[in-house]
């Protein structure tokens, strides 16, 4: 029985599925980014790494013995570039305010800049 790892990335645009078993082979997926209901974009890009695998349709054992799975997606950064959320806040430890717009490196997605 192998171990996994399944990685996605759901974008703006395409979602991307990485399937990782114990030896180290991968296999990618990918398919439409849907904003509506992002499990239909992972299920379709899941699949799609799985036919690489000779396992399309069928990512039971996969799933079942996942050790690690990992979830990225643009929409929270996304809104908030577009400042279209609602309002949030951050809160920080005192000695650390600057640490947003410092980061670890070029911030000017969000418009500051080293200068």
């Amino acid at each position: 029985m192998s171990r996994y790892l399944i990685a996605c990335d759901a974008g703006g645009t395409m979602t991307d599925v990485i399937l990782v078993d114990e030896e180290g082979k991968f296999v990618i997926g990918k398919a439409p980014t849907t904003p509506d209901d992002e499990s239909i974009g992972f299920m379709e890009s899941f699949d799609e790494a799985l036919t690489y695998w000779d396992m399309a349709g069928d990512g039971k054992e996969v799933c079942e013995n996942a050790e690690t799975a990992i979830y990225t997606g643009t929409s929270m950064l996304n809104t908030l570039i577009n400042m279209s959320g609602l309002k949030t806040g951050l809160i920080v430890t005192r000695g650390f305010e600057d640490i947003i717009v410092q980061g670890r490196g070029s911030q000017t997605f969000i418009g500051f800049e080293w200068s």
